[in-house]
């Protein structure tokens, strides 16, 4: 589902080292850590920490709004001061740090800040939501304060972050973040809060696509438990071995493409395929998405795809983005001759074995485009993708949208095509018996690497609390994750040393093709996994997706719908706004004849979203052989039954990956959350 990204290289090893650095650079001055930027937002009403670097014993003194703190720098040069509880204060203040020197912060504002966190669906930019335009114009609100924490690894605990705080504008949220602006999520959970609170909202993005949430966890927690203890054991990276790994993959899989004759594509490349003066017009042509057999490939192999885009003149020299869909392929892309570097690929530099290895399978692949290489009139893209399956896809989510920032234009118009290499050709070369060599395993996929980079360098601002969403990476791995996910949250609010503050988690969505008989789903264990932590950690809670996913894409367009039930949670129970926050939650059954009777919680209004006959309820019998039951609502329960179970001991409901239709809810419209009445062990019982 989330094939191992090969995006880290050894110079995003060493960044993650410079960064271990940051806080101990030029201490004759004094220096902020890096969230105290201008423009931040502090958390109202808690005592805020405010911490940096200076001299040895060095005075330095803090002062903001009507107040000033004092500290001294230790014998490391580290110094905090922690600010008196601030009200909410929309006034643009001043914050002035003393020591040798001075540093002064503008526009500053009091408010309410959250951290947002997770995987690719957090990761969502404001460009790829369905009406990106739309939503992107009217992000007009300079009270809302967004930080993009960068991404980066690290095998040791970072202590300082390199980022900035942004006016929340129709600028800087399609230009924050990695991929096409900062996340949606955050953005729609943010602006609702913001117009039902009217304070000031901070927004600390820190996410990364196709992540395991282990790489979000501390060492010390994972090493308090021994089961978290062997996951991590499992994923060890020996440090000084990465980087002569990185090369190393990227010799083995240059000598497997000169055996098997894949590697025409390399020299074709530097004999022009990519170059903007080649002549591709006796090339075929094709429009994507495409199937690789549609491209006329049998087998696994090789293929170039080139096309011309004209650039208004308004557009040349600005940033434009390459967002591909998904390919079950490596690739690599060109625009006017040069190679692109896709998202969350940093510092690849021009080794070629560290270039070669930066090819990567992805679900859903970005190439930014430096704005010096956009030209006025005709530029030349092309791609160079390679598949070992003769079963792979090109593009399935969507068509390549070849995307300006500043007018969002997409580009459909055919592609000219070229084999390059088939296996099929080969004698004995097929994708089955000579597989290419195991690519690197990726830094950020590693336990902790995630959070001493992206994580610590947090602790300790003062937040209100934290959004997430993240799981996919993790779904067939459930029964785990009922300790990882409780694992990470305590680990972050004993790193954060606030209590128990909110932590917030979106349910995984409806996704993959919806499953025409009852069966197990290691997406359904995941939620349950999910819907477990919410209701049995501290001040936790959970926003359902189940009802706007997308079958055919694991990034659903609808990020307003998540960000509105996230909200509902923080209005409801941080902010005494009186509201339902979720919808029906399974609370027990009781067996009525051949009926079972279930209670929920959340119940008020129970109804049939849409009106109808309820959907995705199954019954079994003690053979434990689910079957689809009729399900009618009672008041505040349902009733459930089938007429080929006169027994029934079990009820299961909207349990599958993609649960087609499930239509039960309460009065406010929140759908039910998936749960089964058993606990008979399903897909991932080896996990237990």
């Amino acid at each position: 589902m989330f094939p191992r990204r090969i995006v880290s290289t050894a110079i995003v090893f060493s960044a993650a080292f410079l960064a271990l650095g940051g806080l101990t650079a030029a201490r004759a001055d004094v220096h902020l850590a890096g969230l105290f930027t201008d423009h931040m937002v502090l958390q109202r009403g808690i005592a805020d920490p405010v911490w940096g670097t200076a001299d040895p014993g060095e005075a330095v003194t803090v002062s903001i709004a009507d107040q000033t703190k004092s500290a001294k720098a230790g014998a490391d040069g580290t110094w905090k001061v922690l600010l008196s509880p601030m009200a909410a204060n929309g006034n643009a203040l001043t914050m002035t740090v003393k020591g040798n020197n001075s540093v002064t912060l503008s526009d500053v504002k009091v408010g309410e800040v959250w951290i947002c966190s997770g995987q690719s669906n957090m990761q969502f930019g404001m460009g790829n939501l369905l009406n990106p335009a739309t939503e992107i114009a009217a992000a007009n609100f300079p009270d809302i304060r967004l930080y993009t924490v960068p991404m980066l690894t690290s095998p040791m605990p970072a202590t300082t972050v390199a980022g900035h705080w942004d006016q929340c504008s129709p600028d800087t949220i399609a230009k924050q973040g990695t991929w096409a602006g900062f996340t949606a999520v955050g953005y729609f959970f943010g602006r609702d809060l913001y117009q039902k609170l009217n304070v000031p909202i901070g927004l600390i993005e820190t996410s990364w696509g196709g992540t395991n949430g282990e790489s979000w966890i501390a060492k010390a927690d994972l090493d308090a438990d021994p089961d978290m203890k062997a996951l991590e054991d499992e994923q060890v990276i020996p440090t000084q071995s990465y980087a002569a790994n990185v090369v190393k993959f990227g010799q083995d899989l240059a000598a497997w493409e000169k055996t098997y004759g894949t590697d025409t594509g390399i020299a074709a490349a530097a004999q022009g395929w990519a170059d903007p003066a080649f002549d591709d017009s006796q090339w075929k042509t094709t429009k994507l998405p495409a199937t690789w057999r549609g491209l006329g490939m049998k087998s696994g192999g090789s293929v170039w795809l080139r096309k011309s885009v004209d650039v208004p003149q308004a557009a040349a020299n600005k940033v434009f983005i390459l967002r591909v869909g998904k390919f079950d392929a490596d690739v690599q892309a060109f625009w006017n001759g040069t190679a692109l570097r896709a998202s969350g690929q940093r510092g690849l530099g021009t080794d070629p074995d560290q270039a070669r290895a930066a090819k990567f399978s992805s679900a859903n692949v970005t190439f930014p485009v430096p704005a010096k290489l956009v030209l006025a009139g005709k530029n030349e893209v092309a791609f160079r993708v390679f598949a070992q399956s003769p079963l792979a896809n090109v593009g399935p989510e969507r068509n390549v949208r070849i995307v300006s920032i500043e007018d969002s234009s997409a580009d459909a118009d055919p592609w000219h095509f070229n084999v390059e290499a088939s296996e099929a050709a080969i004698p004995g070369a097929t994708w089955l018996t000579a597989p290419r060599p195991p690519a690197v395993p990726s830094l950020q996929n590693t336990a902790t690497y995630l959070y001493n980079a992206m994580i610590n360098p947090l602790v300790p601002f003062g937040v209100r609390g934290a959004i997430w969403y993240q799981g996919e990476n993790n779904a067939g791995r459930a029964y785990q994750y009922r300790k990882v996910l409780p694992t990470l949250i305590e680990g972050w609010r004993k790193a954060w040393g606030e209590g128990d503050f909110p932590f917030y988690i979106v349910q995984l969505a409806n996704f993959m093709k919806p499953s025409s008989a009852p069966g197990d789903s290691a997406w359904a264990e995941l939620r349950e996994a999910q819907t477990m932590t919410a209701q049995n950690v501290p001040n936790a809670g959970e926003a359902v997706t189940i009802d706007i996913g997308d079958s055919g894409n694991i990034h659903p367009k609808d990020k307003q719908d998540v960000g509105a039930r996230l909200s509902f949670l923080a209005l409801n129970r941080v902010y005494g706004v009186k509201m339902e926050d979720q919808g029906p939650l399974y609370q027990s059954m009781t067996v009525e004849g051949n009926k079972i009777r279930l209670k929920f919680t959340h119940a008020d209004g129970l109804a049939s979203q849409g009106g109808g006959a309820l959907k995705q309820f199954e019954i079994a019998g003690g053979d434990k052989s689910f079957v689809w039951a009729d399900a009618v609502i009672d008041g505040s329960t349902v009733l459930v039954s089938s007429p080929t179970v006169a027994n029934p001991v079990a009820v299961r409901y909207a349990w599958a990956n993609d649960p087609e239709g499930c239509n039960l809810t309460n009065a406010a419209g929140i759908p039910a959350s998936p749960f089964r009445t058993d606990d008979w062990p399903g897909v991932t019982a080896a996990s237990k």
